[in-house]
């Protein structure tokens, strides 16, 4: 696991390694670089598999034509390396890396339909002028490109572009808009104009002619449930779990796991302990005595290591929480706004204090199996929407509206705001955190003008919804939550988080073979009445004890209310001023007050739109303004 950066192209001596400082946190056990007039490849190295020095990056295969950097694991990569033993190759090193530039070799782009892993990498043919990059198939890696002064320029993480000679730091404002909506931002635009993530299950091939081509190599498989019985499926998905946390077992260093005490990463640590002789270390969030309406996860954890014998550390938030939000938006390069990230930062960074560089996570299990409280809502729309139930809850709304704000409240007004909305968006409004047009006059006016619409903005997952009218409403609902929020969010804000802190995070329910499994449930084994992930919790019960199991689904939690009821006259101040808000050119000024008065005067509780808010204006202070110098000193020097 690692960092890369690349340059197609002649930039100023010095270039990539500007890129590559400012990546140095993810490859902290070493740096490699090849330079010459055509292109210039970087690598920090995070060591994991084969951490000798014969495995560095760059490295070119026997020949001297063909040259790789790559960031990721490649699970298969011991059957991989077995059949081109077979083909006559021959290795000098016992790492994924050279089975992958061997792959290339062999087979040409055709090789991404053998890879089972985690990646983002770069190949570049010495002969043909010819580079060619790819992203995994979930997008757990990231990988982003941009032109600059007509070089093609791609590195992990987008803060490697801000040093580098031409480029501007220039705001996407329909990203931006998307991010206040949905809380992250859907798609392959980013919210710097003219930087772009390649998309999950993508690659690209670009040459010094001008030539630059994207398409997809695979996709999630569309919904085509199979006959079978019950104990057919059951036993199925068994075999293929435990293959999963076999195959993302490999490493040679140590591997520990976060553990929230819910269905997922308990059950991947429960068949990792059955398989493993050694002790798995994990590590819960512990958020204290706070009332605040998530949960603690701390109980069931605990449980759940006992019942396993293995350790699990409390991890707790600590510090300044502006200074962690500064340092979490820089991290991260696009807007979040959530607060999850800081307990990925915190469990990462106590991980690899303890020496751990690998961890587990239950990431995708929901996406798969079906677990949000939106998949419910979807399975039995025919019940929420109909005519009486439409009744009910807008009657509901109105005798609520006068109560304290709880988390009960806000699922009924949001329930509320649907009932006016066709098909397709009334399924896409199950992922609004915010409501468009509420956000649209939040804008200036300039930007309005950019945005034209509360509603034309929305990019991709508008023509993707409309493309998906022969699915069930809850597999489509399932098929948004694959392709946008879990990799455009828990995946983006999980890698970056981690990798800040020099710690690879591995996700088992991400795996090509359980993704085409889920294709085939039938949707009464993903949502059973009020159960979700019926057929997962099922085989959950054969490793856990039922109440671990069959407990209620938990967030990430914090006291986000009294925080900023606390400190509502500092933001006030500091970050919501007439004069850095009208600087920043974003927001209108007098409707940002709105919101503070009405959350002030306990008219309404704005505390995430406050945050989202807060967050947007740390974004633009540190990449737009130029904060974003100060945090260099922090990273690696590249001199060496």
């Amino acid at each position: 696991m690692c960092g890369i950066a690349g340059i197609l192209g002649s930039m100023p001596n010095g270039s990539l390694d500007k890129m590559l400082s400012r990546i140095a946190h993810r490859g902290p056990d070493g740096i490699g670089r090849y330079c010459d007039e055509q292109i210039q490849l970087g690598h920090v190295r995070l060591a994991i598999i084969d951490p000798s020095l014969s495995a560095g990056q760059p490295m070119w295969d026997s020949s001297g034509r063909f040259c790789i950097v790559f960031n990721g694991e490649i699970y298969n990569f011991r059957e991989l390396r077995s059949e081109l033993i077979e083909l006559g190759y021959t290795f000098i090193t016992e790492g994924d890396t050279e089975v992958l530039l061997h792959l290339y070799v062999e087979y040409g782009k055709s090789m991404l339909g053998r890879l089972r892993g985690i990646f983002a990498f770069a190949i570049y043919d010495l002969k043909s002028n010819n580079l060619f990059i790819a992203r995994d198939q979930f997008g757990v890696k990231p990988l982003y490109y941009t032109w600059i002064d007509g070089c093609f320029v791609f590195a992990s993480e987008v803060k490697s572009f801000l040093d580098l000679k031409g480029f501007m730091p220039v705001p996407h404002y329909p990203s931006i808009y998307r991010t206040l909506i949905f809380q992250w931002n859907p798609g392959p635009e980013t919210v710097f104009h003219g930087v772009y993530c390649v998309p999950s299950g993508h690659y690209v091939e670009a040459d010094m002619s001008d030539g630059f081509v994207i398409k997809p190599y695979w996709e999630w498989p569309r919904y085509n449930p199979k006959d079978a019985t019950f104990e057919v499926k059951l036993s199925e998905l068994d075999s293929l779990m435990v293959s999963s946390v076999v195959e993302q077992s490999i490493s040679d260093v140590p591997i520990g796991s976060f553990l929230s005490g819910g269905v997922d990463s308990s059950l991947i640590c429960s068949i990792f302990t059955k398989l493993s002789r050694s002790k798995l270390p994990t590590y819960t969030i512990d958020n204290g005595d706070l009332d605040i309406g998530f949960g603690d996860d701390r109980f069931f954890a605990h449980k759940v290591a006992d019942l396993l014998d293995i350790p699990c550390a409390n991890v707790s938030l600590e510090g300044n929480f502006i200074e962690q939000l500064e340092k979490m938006v820089y991290n991260l390069d696009e807007l979040c706004s959530d607060i999850a990230p800081l307990n990925v930062a915190a469990i990462s960074a106590a991980s690899r204090r303890a020496g751990v560089k690998v961890l587990f996570s239950g990431a995708g299990g929901d996406d798969i199996f079906s677990g949000y409280r939106r998949h419910f809502v979807a399975r039995y729309s025919k019940f929420f929407f109909n005519v009486f139930f439409r009744k009910l809850v807008r009657i509901s709304n109105t005798i609520i509206s006068v109560l304290p704000n709880t988390a009960f409240k806000r699922r009924i007004h949001r329930l509320s705001l649907m009932y006016d909305r066709s098909d397709n968006m009334r399924i896409l409004s199950y992922f609004f955190w915010f409501d468009p047009e509420v956000v649209f006059e939040l804008f200036n006016e300039s930007v309005k003008k950019q945005l034209k619409s509360p509603f034309l903005s929305l990019g991709d997952i508008i023509k993707e919804i409309n493309d998906l009218d022969k699915m069930p409403e809850l597999e489509k609902v399932l098929h948004l939550d694959r392709k946008y929020f879990l990799t455009d969010h828990n995946l983006l804000y999980t890698d970056k988080m981690s990798m800040a802190e020099g710690v690879e995070v591995r996700v088992p329910f991400l795996d090509v073979r359980l993704a085409d499994f889920s294709a085939g449930l039938n949707v009464r084994l993903k949502q059973s009445r009020s159960k979700g992930k019926f057929l997962l919790k099922k085989l959950a019960e054969k490793y856990l004890p039922r109440e671990v199991v069959h407990r209620s689904k938990t967030g990430f939690g914090f006291p986000l209310k009294k925080w900023v009821d606390d400190s509502l006259g500092e933001l006030r101040v500091n970050y919501f001023n007439r004069d850095m808000i009208e600087r920043q050119n974003c927001f209108d000024y007098l409707a940002v007050v709105r919101v503070l008065d009405e959350h002030e005067l306990g008219v309404r509780d704005h505390s995430y739109l406050i945050l989202s808010l807060l967050l947007t204006s740390l974004w633009f202070d540190i990449f737009v303004s130029g904060k974003h110098l100060s945090f260099l000193s922090s990273e690696k020097s590249c001199d060496k």
